[in-house]
């Protein structure tokens, strides 16, 4: 959505950063076209809900381009939301983390932390996603029971362990394949089109292997996933809920470094030069025998730079001089200059 009001560079290093191939607006119509076949498959599958929602929180000063809201309104379904972030940014902020918490069924909940919103914000840019659905081969809740499981530093605890197992609890066949160093299980969800993946590192590899898997690994090891029988698999169940966390230093990174400072985003407004404050995402995922629910959140801040010429702004943060003066003769009456505000005298 933020890349939809982007140009120039910023455009650019957005999309690298996400690795889009498409050009122009058939990225987003693409990303629409997603959506729509996602929303009909949970639609008409049992025991599964898939909801992805979109909004835009604007400063109800700000003149947002036409053009930019028709594409996000056309291609992700965003509707506008005024909020005065100039007079009370702590409220806004509370209204978009209450609709963060209303999409995702209270799973996301303080999605931006206090000091995210400040009177420098004019457009926040939110995503919420939901997700639950049952597997397509249920585990037996009778046959969980504490396993053992190693964590990096050799410690071993007991965790609550799911069991999968084909009939007269023998073989089952799934998705399976293996790599140097790595295993790979596939695990569907009714309707077989979404499913977990499960990339396991061998004993001892998983620091080596993290450090250096990459998108095309994913692939490859995607790729080469077979019907394979198996012996009964164990997963341990689990539940996280993340704090929020910035990705901006993550997608600096990536080299998108142009729309956090000299940002050009004139397809969303020309009233002030905006740039992203920050990036904020949190996430929650519960797996358990009977399936998994997820919800993960993104809000985008925009403000205004700063630094930009075109927007005036007076810090006086570096030494400076200073005039008291008669300002209908022009008089001055004491002038001085300041080097160190601690000097007393």
């Amino acid at each position: 959505m933020t890349d939809g009001g982007a140009a120039g560079e910023t455009d650019k290093q957005i999309r690298n950063a996400l690795q889009v191939t498409l050009t122009g607006e058939d990225f987003h119509a693409a990303l629409n076209g997603l959506d729509r076949s996602l929303a009909a498959h949970s639609e008409e599958t049992e025991n599964l809900e898939l909801n992805v929602v979109n909004s835009i929180w604007q400063q109800n000063s700000l003149l947002i381009k036409d053009n930019y809201l028709d594409l996000l309104a056309r291609n992700y379904g965003a509707g506008v939301n005024l909020l005065d972030f100039r007079k009370n940014p702590e409220s806004c902020r509370i209204i978009i983390n209450n609709w963060v918490s209303e999409q995702t069924t209270s799973r996301i909940n303080n999605l931006l932390p206090p000091g995210s919103i400040n009177t420098l914000t004019e457009l926040v840019l939110t995503n919420a996603i939901y997700f639950m659905a049952d597997w397509l081969y249920s585990f037996n809740s009778e046959k969980t029971d504490n396993q053992e499981f190693q964590l990096l530093d050799g410690e071993k605890v007991l965790v609550p362990t799911m069991k999968l197992e084909g009939e007269n609890g023998g073989e089952i066949k799934l998705l399976y394949t293996e790599a140097e160093n790595v295993r790979v299980l596939e695990l569907p969800y009714k309707g077989g089109r979404i499913a977990m993946d499960f990339i396991l590192p061998d004993s001892g590899m998983f620091s080596d292997f993290e450090s250096n898997f990459s998108a095309e690994d994913i692939t490859g090891l995607l790729d080469k996933l077979n019907p394979t029988v198996l012996p009964p698999i164990r997963i341990p169940k689990f539940q996280f809920t993340t704090e929020p966390m910035s990705l901006t230093n993550a997608f600096k990174s990536l080299g998108m470094t142009a729309p956090f400072s000299n940002a050009d985003f004139s397809g969303i407004s020309d009233k002030y030069n905006l740039v992203i404050s920050d990036i904020i995402h949190k996430a929650f995922i519960k797996v358990d025998e009977k399936g998994t629910e997820a919800a993960a959140a993104t809000a985008i801040i925009l403000g205004r730079d700063t630094t930009a010429s075109s927007y005036p702004i007076f810090v006086a943060d570096r030494p400076f001089i200073y005039l008291i003066r008669d300002t209908q003769t022009k008089a001055i009456l004491f002038m001085g200059r300041v080097m160190d505000p601690r000097v007393n005298g």
